[in-house]
């Protein structure tokens, strides 16, 4: 039996929910081989907080990352946009 790929892999946080945060979570679907398992997104638009995006939940904004981190494992952080700030990522 093949299993999903949505089910295998490290859990990933995507951290833009918009349109290129869209397409990144395509690719980890479509090829298993990247061992990454996208669980959910992280944006600082407050109105997307709580809304699920293709089927993942925002789970929070980057000022909630802690928390998101201690409350369920994360191996990998992928940064959709450019418009996202060094200041952010640290």
């Amino acid at each position: 039996m093949q299993q999903c790929a949505h089910v295998t892999g490290e859990p990933t946080l995507i951290y833009g929910a918009g349109r290129g945060g869209q397409l990144i979570l395509g690719e980890p679907r479509k090829n298993p081989d990247l061992g990454l398992r996208p669980i959910g997104f992280l944006d600082d638009n407050p109105r997307l907080q709580g809304r699920v995006v293709h089927g993942l939940p925002v789970l929070g904004s980057s000022t909630g990352l802690r928390s998101i981190i201690e409350a369920q494992p994360i191996s990998c952080l992928i940064v959709s946009s450019s418009k996202i700030k060094c200041d952010r990522l640290g």
